[in-house]
This record gives structure tokens, C-alpha cells and sequence, in this order.
């Protein structure tokens, strides 16, 4: 094995351990959600319990996005050091924003269950889905700013996420989709969706995401 195949596998093999060591580090701050997914049933009766348990995804969330800005930045990073470090950081604003989120996504959807069998639900629920896009997609934004901009206040970083949301909205939605089938993943298959996608995910979001705000339309 010549020289530059020997630095590509230890590379290769480096940012591998890397992807590993964020899906464990995730799994350690969701083992609530893992529990309730194990020992639960998805039913509308446990829906609240299952809302509690995806509270600490959040700020895993933005915890992952800042370790996959350090690497791209310093092209390192001491794992389980940085992602707690991470963590600890966002995760006062972090939460605020998830638990905001996640409680307009669920009324939405409570919503959505009283009027199904009405026929009003067909003229409101393509309001529905965009507004659950838009949350979505504002959220995954503001995530990804809190790794970037620590001198920026949260009030800006709403308002800007809020604008490249709708602004470059055809780029935005692909991280709609790409969380929805994660989140699709994690609640029919709890160990695929939690041990092995999210560093994954959240690597595909967080590229997507800088697009998002650094895209610059051909003239």
C-alpha cells in the first residue's frame, strides 16, 4: 500500500471512529426516547410521554451540527470532550426553540386527528403540512446558526433562519425530508434510526443547511 493510500485509509478510518463516536454520544443524551421506544407503544394514549422523550433530541441535535463545524474547520476533534462541551453550551437555547417546536408540531397534529373524519380537514391540511414544514425547517436552521454565530443574538438568528427559509425554500425542504424519514426511521426502527443514522443525518443536514444560507443564484 503506497503512501497516499495508506493517508486515505487512516483518514477514512479516523472520520469513520468519528461518526461512530457522535451516534454514541447521541444515543447517551436520547436514552429517554430509546426507552420510550422500547417499552412503549406508539399509540395516541402514550403520544405525551413519547413528546417528553424526544425533548433532549434537540439539543443533541445542535450539539452534532457544532461537532461537524469543528471538524470541517479544524479538520479535528476530541469527541466525547467536544460534544459535551457542545451541548452544555446550546443547550439552554437549543431546548427553548425544540420544545417550542415540538409543541406546535404536536397541537398541529392533535388538530389533525379531531378533524380527520371531518370534511374540513381536506381544505386545512395543506396549510398543515406546509406549517410543519416551515417549523421543521426553521428549526434545523437555527440549529446549525447556533454553531456558527455565538455573538449573534437568538432573536437574529430566528429572523434570519425564518428568511432563508422562505427565501431559498426549494434548498430548505430537502432537510424537511431528510429529518421526517429519519424521524420515520427512529419510531418503526429504534435502533437503526438512533444508533446508526444520526451522525449521518444530521453530517447530510448540516451540508445541506450551510447551502441554505451560502447558495448564490446563477445571473
Amino acid at each position: 500500500m503506497n503512501t497516499k493510500s495508506t493517508t486515505l485509509f487512516l483518514e477514512g478510518s479516523l472520520y469513520f471512529y468519528w461518526l461512530i463516536g457522535l451516534n454514541l454520544m447521541f444515543l447517551s443524551t436520547n436514552l429517554i426516547l430509546t426507552l420510550a421506544l422500547i417499552f412503549l407503544r406508539l399509540t395516541p394514549e402514550n403520544s405525551f410521554y413519547f413528546l417528553l422523550g424526544v425533548i433532549p433530541t434537540g439539543p443533541s441535535i445542535s450539539a452534532m451540527f457544532a461537532c461537524f463545524n469543528k471538524i470541517s474547520r479544524e479538520k479535528d476533534i476530541s469527541l466525547f470532550r467536544d460534544y459535551l462541551k457542545f451541548y452544555k453550551k446550546t443547550f439552554k437555547k437549543s431546548i427553548k426553540i425544540w420544545v417550542i417546536s415540538c409543541v406546535l408540531v404536536y397541537i398541529i397534529i392533535l388538530n389533525i386527528n379531531l378533524l380527520l373524519d371531518t370534511t374540513i380537514i381536506a381544505l386545512l391540511m395543506p396549510a398543515y403540512v406546509i406549517l410543519v414544514a416551515f417549523i421543521i425547517s426553521i428549526t434545523i436552521a437555527v440549529f446549525y446558526l447556533f454553531s456558527k454565530a455565538d455573538a449573534n443574538s437568538v432573536v437574529d438568528i430566528i429572523k434570519k433562519s425564518m428568511y432563508f427559509s422562505v427565501k431559498r425554500s426549494h434548498i430548505s425542504l430537502c432537510n424537511v425530508v431528510i429529518f421526517l424519514l429519519w424521524f420515520f426511521v427512529i419510531f418503526i426502527r429504534p435502533l437503526l434510526g438512533i444508533v446508526i443514522m444520526p451522525s449521518i443525518i444530521i453530517f447530510l443536514m448540516s451540508k445541506n443547511t450551510e447551502f441554505v444560507f451560502t447558495h448564490k443564484p446563477m445571473n
